[in-house]
């Protein structure tokens, strides 16, 4: 089955990290090794096999972790209330008490989700990057990406990375449905017709 799209924010990250670190680290031949496989396989995931994506991991869990905590650093704020209470009973209280977020708008992370998938919004671990104050106001985005930050709690960030190269699709579907199941039980849904 082929896998659409490209390496989205994962890839992308080990590319902005390798251009944007002002310092020299231990981490930056990972993560140029990460932009230089991204090159090689024209961004496809097909392309990559298990030892690939085995190699590949390590450097994209740093690119993340390091996104994460240099938005950290510029300032994050808790879940606004009205959001929290949105989503009171349908994510596990830990996951909610834990996210962050904040207004990135001239984030090539997620300017690069846009081009990926259309969202304005990218979630790394605990932390949700809006492309704006309006996008930071839709309670339907942030289903989708509190989903991610789940998954990334279930999974660990390194579990996510793996699930995300190994299928980004599924990843994807998992929180479409979630956000979708969510906007139904709370009475969000649009109406699709007379019944």
């Amino acid at each position: 089955m082929r896998k659409a799209g490209a390496f989205s924010l994962l890839a992308l990250a080990g590319v902005l990290l390798a251009q944007e670190s002002p310092h020299e680290t231990a981490t930056d031949s990972l993560v140029a090794a990460a932009a230089q496989l991204a090159a090689l396989v024209g961004h496809r995931y097909e392309a990559l096999d298990a030892e690939a994506r085995a190699a590949l991991t390590p450097a994209l869990v740093v690119s993340l972790e390091t996104f994460r905590d240099e938005a950290i650093a510029r300032g994050v704020e808790p879940m606004p209330i009205e959001v929290l209470e949105a989503f009171d009973g349908h994510l596990p209280d830990d996951v909610l008490a834990s996210v962050r977020w904040r207004i990135e708008p001239e984030s090539l992370l997620i300017g690069w989700n846009v081009l990926q998938s259309g969202m304005r919004a990218v979630t790394l671990d605990n932390l949700i990057l809006f492309a704006s104050a309006e996008e930071a106001a839709n309670v339907k985005l942030w289903a989708h990406e509190l989903y991610h930050a789940l998954q990334y709690r279930q999974w660990g960030i390194e579990g996510f990375v793996e699930h995300y190269l190994v299928d980004r699709a599924a990843v994807e579907r998992e929180a479409w449905e979630f956000r979708w199941q969510w906007m139904k039980a709370t009475g969000r849904a649009p109406i699709t017709g007379a019944e």
